[in-house]
Parts: structure tokens; sequence; C-alpha cells
């Protein structure tokens, strides 16, 4: 007796299923929130190579929120490549996803940015 431990796509069992084209007005999307993610990360590596002597202590609140964004801005650059090379069906979810992260990250580090200047 013969054992199949594996699926076969038999003709006609499984269809294909149909998949979604990209529009103009998405990849224009796609384009702007990953120029506005670009931006961020330059924002992000400024503030983690600033010389300012109080920013990065030990323990200190700003420097817990620094690395807080710097980890959460490498998670966003992750989303945004995850999401350039995914199908429609998924695409389009991540994008939103990455928009979402994007306008919280880009206020914190607004406002991180007003801190160390001031």
């Amino acid at each position: 007796m013969e054992k199949q431990t594996y699926v076969t796509n038999e003709p006609g069992r499984f269809p294909a299923r149909e998949t979604k084209r990209i529009t103009d007005e998405q990849r224009q999307f796609e384009r702007h929130i990953e120029f506005r993610a670009n931006d961020l990360g330059k924002v992000v590596s400024m503030l983690a190579e600033s010389r300012f002597p109080g920013l990065r202590k030990y323990g200190d609140r700003r420097g817990d929120e620094l690395e807080d964004l710097i980890l959460k801005e490498a998670k966003l650059r992750w989303v945004v490549r995850v999401a350039k090379y995914s199908q429609p069906a998924n695409r389009e979810a991540l994008w939103l996803e990455a928009e979402k992260e994007l306008r919280e990250l880009e206020k914190a580090a607004q406002a991180m940015f007003h801190v160390e200047c001031v």
C-alpha cells in the first residue's frame, strides 16, 4: 500500500486564486510610505549618533525612548521590505500597517528631536 505524505493538485481539485492587480494609486501610496520611512530612518540615525552627553546615559528616560525608537524604526523597515515583495492579497494590509506605525514613529522622532534641540 502506497501512502502520499504530501498534497497533490489533481486537475480541478484546488482552483487557482485570482490575484488582484496593483493600481497606480496603490504604487504611488507605497512609494510615498517608503520615502517617508527612509526619511525617518535618517532622523533616527542622526539622533542615535548624537553627541549630546545627556541623551544616552544609562537608565535615562530619554535614552530608553531613543532605544525604543531605534527598535521600532527597524521593525518598520522590515514591514516595508516584506510589504514590497508580498502578494497583492497581503500587500495592502502590510502597507496600511506600515503607514500606521510610520505616523506614530514620526511623532515620537519629532518630539525627541525637539527635546534634543532645545
